[in-house]
């Protein structure tokens, strides 16, 4: 946490100063999310990515024994948004149609996010497919809580703290 302070303020104080100004100094929330820049090596344009990792991770039955860890990645190619769900082991169970997810931010009630698959059939990832509404909920929540079903485990939700979420992107 940084508090801006300058030297008068501080050849100022008393014991009953800096207690007040303790009192009122609020904390803001140190972010999660990860961020990166890649160049596409074909097209020589940039490729923005951030990313944050749940809170705990998943616990699959064997084959995919021990922890799981779920990510929603954000990316910018080309001008456009993906929101990304993907885990580390496992399978999202997905149809032809492929996936709702069920998204909390903060004390919201739940809301449904369709997804689809990855064009390689990847299923350890899922895209949510309305980038726009996530985007909004996700910039203006701390936490977010999201429910999906993985192939042979059921329904499992995976907990992110999200504060901080800067994407201009």
């Amino acid at each position: 946490m940084n508090v801006a302070v300058d030297s008068a303020q501080i050849a100022s104080m008393t014991p009953d100063s800096t207690k007040a100004m303790a009192a009122s100094v609020v904390e803001t929330p140190t972010s999660s999310w990860q961020y990166k820049e890649e160049e596409d090596k074909m097209t020589s344009k940039k490729i923005y990515g951030a990313y944050v990792n749940a809170k705990e991770e998943l616990q699959f039955e064997f084959p995919y024994n021990g922890g799981s860890v779920a990510t929603v990645y954000l990316r910018n190619r080309d001008g456009k948004t993906d929101i990304i769900l993907m885990v580390s082991k496992g399978q999202f169970a997905h149809s032809i149609d492929g996936q709702a997810i069920r998204v909390r931010f903060d004390d919201q009630q739940p809301g449904t996010y369709n997804c689809s698959t990855s064009s390689d059939g990847d299923s350890k990832v899922l895209f949510i497919t309305n980038v726009s509404k996530f985007l909004k909920n996700a910039k203006a929540a701390n936490k977010m809580i999201i429910e999906a079903e993985f192939y042979n485990e059921g329904l499992r939700q995976m907990e992110f703290d999200i504060a901080g979420l800067e994407w201009t992107h």
